[in-house]
Formats: C-alpha cells, sequence, structure tokens
C-alpha cells in the first residue's frame, strides 16, 4: 500500500483476477475526515482572502475621501491665502496714504500668515495621506499574496487527502491470480507491508537442464513440445528464451541451464509442476532412422546394405544426418526398402541370409 491503514476486505489466495480488479481495500474512516478537514480549511482560507480583500476595499475608498478631503482643503486654504494677501496688500496701501491704520496692517499681516500656515499645513495632511496610500496599497499586496498562498497549501492538503483515498484501494495492476495473501480483515499495514502476491500466469518459465554433450545445440528461439506428469497425454508448446553460458556441476555432473517459455492462457500450468522437454534443435526431411551398427563407412562415404527381393543385398550410399545414441538418421533410403542390420553368417549348410531391421 501508499498508506498507512486497515484492512478493511482482501481477497482470497488462488483467486483469479483482472487488472482494476480490487485486491485490498482499506478502511477510509480516517481517511474521508482528512478530506473533510482539507475542504474545511481550503473554505476557510478562502473567506479569510474575501474578508481580506472587502476591508481593504472598505479601508482604499476611505482613504481616497481622506485625500479627496484633503484636496478641498487645500484648494479652500489657497483661496483664503489669495484672498488674505489681496487684503493685507490693500492696507498696506492705504497705510502710506494715511486711509489705514498700521495696526490695521498688522492684523491684515497674522490674516495672512495663519492663511499660509493653514496651507502648508493642508499640503503636508495631503502629503501624508497618499505617502500612506503607496505604502497601503504594497502592504495590501503582500497581504493578498499570502492568502492567495495559503489558499494554495489548502488546495494542495486537500488533493493529497483526496489521493490518500483513493490509495485506500489496491487494484491489480495486471491479469493474474493471487498466489499468496499475508494481511487478513484489522491488519494494520504500512508503505512496507507486502500484503499479497499476484502472478501472471499467462506466460510460464520451465527450468530445465541440459547435458554438456547435448548443450551445443540448443539456441534461442527454438521450439520445444512439453509434457507434464500431472496432465498424462497432453503436450503444450514452449520456446527457448534463456541459455545458459556456463554450467554448473550437480553430482560432478556439469549441467547448463535453459528456460522455456510456455504459453498458459488456459491457466492449467500451475507453479511447481514437474514436466519434461523435447527441444527441437532441427528439422530434415525425407530421412529414416536405422540402427548406428547397420550404417558402414568406405573411404569416407556412408552407406547401407538394401536386401532385395532375390535376397541378395544391395549397398545404398546415404548421408548421414544425425546420430542419438543407437539410432542414425539417414537421407538417400528409397521408400519400402528393407535394411540389413546384421553381417551375413555361415552355417554348417550353406549361407545363411542376413537379418533386417525395419522398412
Amino acid at each position: 500500500p501508499e498508506v498507512t491503514g486497515v484492512v478493511a476486505t482482501v481477497v482470497e489466495a488462488g483467486s483469479r483476477v483482472n487488472a482494476g480488479d480490487v485486491l485490498v481495500q482499506l478502511s477510509t474512516d480516517t481517511f474521508e475526515r482528512s478530506v473533510r478537514d482539507a475542504q474545511f480549511a481550503l473554505e476557510q482560507a478562502e473567506a479569510q482572502r474575501g474578508s481580506t480583500a472587502s476591508t481593504q476595499a472598505d479601508n482604499d475608498t476611505t482613504l481616497q475621501e481622506s485625500i479627496a478631503n484633503a484636496q478641498r482643503t487645500i484648494a479652500n486654504a489657497e483661496r483664503d491665502v489669495q484672498t488674505k494677501l489681496t487684503d493685507l496688500t490693500l492696507k498696506q496701501r492705504l497705510v502710506s496714504v494715511g486711509g489705514e491704520s498700521s495696526e490695521a496692517v498688522r492684523l491684515a499681516q497674522n490674516d495672512y500668515d495663519t492663511a499660509v500656515a493653514t496651507l502648508e499645513q493642508a499640503q503636508l495632511s495631503l502629503q501624508t495621506l497618499q505617502g500612506s496610500q503607496t505604502y497601503r496599497s504594497s502592504s495590501n499586496e503582500q497581504t493578498l499574496r499570502n492568502s492567495d498562498l495559503a489558499i494554495e497549501a489548502a488546495r494542495n492538503s486537500l488533493e493529497k487527502a483526496q489521493e490518500d483515498l483513493t490509495k485506500t484501494t489496491i487494484v491489480a495492476p495486471f491479469d493474474g491470480v493471487v498466489s499468496t495473501v499475508n494481511v487478513k480483515t484489522g491488519s494494520i499495514v504500512n508503505t512496507t507491508t507486502a500484503m499479497l502476491t499476484v502472478i501472471d500466469d499467462s506466460n510460464i518459465e520451465l527450468p530445465a537442464q541440459i547435458d554438456e554433450t547435448q548443450i551445443s545445440k540448443v539456441q534461442l528461439g527454438q521450439t520445444a513440445t512439453v509434457t507434464l506428469d500431472a496432465l498424462p497425454g497432453e503436450t503444450f508448446e514452449g520456446q527457448v528464451t534463456k541459455v545458459a553460458t556456463a554450467a554448473r556441476i550437480e553430482q560432478n555432473i556439469p549441467i547448463f541451464d535453459v528456460t522455456l517459455l510456455l504459453d498458459n492462457s488456459s491457466g492449467r500450468l500451475r507453479d511447481g509442476m514437474s514436466a519434461e522437454a523435447t527441444i527441437t534443435v532441427g528439422e530434415v526431411g525425407d530421412t529414416v532412422t536405422v540402427p548406428s551398427r547397420a550404417v558402414s563407412v568406405t573411404d569416407g562415404q556412408n552407406s547401407l546394405r538394401l536386401l532385395q527381393a532375390d535376397g541378395t543385398t544391395k549397398v545404398q550410399e546415404v548421408t548421414v544426418v544425425a546420430t542419438e545414441g543407437l539410432d542414425t538418421i539417414v537421407q538417400g533410403v528409397p521408400e519400402n526398402s528393407k535394411v540389413v542390420t546384421s553381417a551375413p553368417e555361415q552355417t554348417r549348410n550353406g549361407f545363411t541370409p542376413p537379418g533386417f531391421g525395419g522398412e
């Protein structure tokens, strides 16, 4: 399993399964709760982001209104300064001609200075508000960015919780048979637990041992006929897929290991059955098998003696294909011929016809 959990259901050993079939189902209670918690955390993060954005919007509106008020205050202060400056200038002109007192000029000067101070204060307030607007804009962006990151983290947690929930169902990766089951309902498993074994038995391997005298004839891709003690009278086809490059010694005899691949789509062949294979190392047409003692060699030419209808024998040149034990496979023997397998013998009454073995 890819998660830690408690086994709720498990298939039985020997069950045949197809790819995608459920093998083990872990209890989902804890994982479903984790999904709900993660979903709630995501909704909270999204709601917090919305609340933050709303508060920021309200604060921005209030600040914009304050800036607008400050701008209006400056405009009023500028008009007041201009009015006070005009009044001061007029009084200064009148006092020179005796039309206004110096006290009136002093008061006008005070009014003008006050108006200027008010303007400067209004301008300073506007600058402060504008600086606050720049800082707040940067701060708001960072706050929203943090909220977005919190949402992304919550979403990732939700996705992981959902993935973990799906991992509570363990399915067959391929068609096969469940060979062993190591857990039962209620077992606590984790990512290091081997719960069961599924074997793909659509093709199975047959390890075979070949004597050193025969191994030179065995090649990859050769076909083989396989018989089993458990299925008498039946044969199965196999193919050589591996040939050992070195021998191993078994009871002081060099043995070469060869692997045959057998089609088991029927599912009748099972692990552990004993079998015997005959590997076809070559095929030659128009041949017969004769006892090796019937073959003579003269000046490098192989021949047989064939029995004629009149009881005489005829020498027939043949081509030796292979010798297997006491038998030799040859070509060049006419159909329905009788092969003499023993030398002629003399008896007290005269000549005894030669023996023969097979047609």
